[in-house]
């Protein structure tokens, strides 16, 4: 988000926002910028208002040609290229493991940004995106009514962009789907709680699994609940 400060990862308030008169030529600097990375991306920029102050939001998900290389710096005449990852919250050059690690990453479309070849866009409920929407207090809320399903779906990344091939993705199947198990059988969070911190001995494990009850709602049940030692 450009045109908020932050101090230790913290948004400083009041924010400071971006001169209206810049928003254009910066959107401009940015795409300028992105030709630059090899293969080419592009991000999804927005321009919002919050607290009469004017921001740019720049969003990338994940891409299907990565990893992205870019010059090491902006400076003129720059020709030396790197990969940066990041490491908490630090942007950093990796090193040969890491480079390799990303190459192997960059070759498995994460689960959630999988096509899912078996569902349609009927499968996707449109209440529940209104729903989610409302709730974000996302600008399409405004604007979902007046324009096509299919582009209000891609506008939120949720299907491919294939333009003769539409199908949803597994994340848009488990967030606006009624019944996820139909595309997700036997689907389970284990959740691992450190009492003692990530050094203490004691581990306390907890799963809960996707079922229905009789009248259809989707709800998840305690499975198995365990307190151990790590020896």
């Amino acid at each position: 988000m450009i045109g908020v400060e932050e101090e230790n990862g913290i948004p400083l308030r009041p924010f400071a926002g971006v001169p209206v008169n810049k928003v254009d030529a910066w959107q401009k600097d940015i795409f300028a910028k992105c030709k630059l990375m090899r293969p080419l991306y592009t991000p999804i920029i927005g321009v919002d208002e919050l607290d009469g102050k004017t921001f740019i939001i720049i969003w990338c998900p994940g891409g299907d040609s990565r990893p992205y290389s870019s010059p090491k710096t902006m400076a003129r005449g720059d020709k030396e290229r790197c990969y940066f990852i990041r490491k908490s919250s630090n942007t950093v050059i990796p090193n040969d493991d890491e480079l390799k690690d990303l190459f192997s990453l960059a070759n498995r479309t994460p689960f959630d940004d999988r096509v899912n070849h078996e569902a349609d866009m009927s499968d996707l409920n449109y209440t529940l995106i209104k729903s989610y929407l409302k709730e974000i207090g996302s600008a399409l809320y405004d604007t979902a009514d007046n324009m096509a399903f299919e582009d209000l779906c891609a506008n939120m990344n949720l299907i491919s962009t294939l333009p003769e091939y539409v199908k949803p993705k597994n994340v848009a199947l488990m967030f606006f789907n009624p019944q996820p198990e139909k595309f997700f059988p036997c689907t389970q969070i284990d959740v691992v709680q450190f009492p003692e911190g990530d050094g203490g001995d004691k581990i306390i494990e907890q799963t809960f699994v996707l079922c229905t009850n009789s009248s259809g709602p989707r709800f998840a049940i305690s499975a198995t609940r365990s307190s151990r030692n790590k020896s």
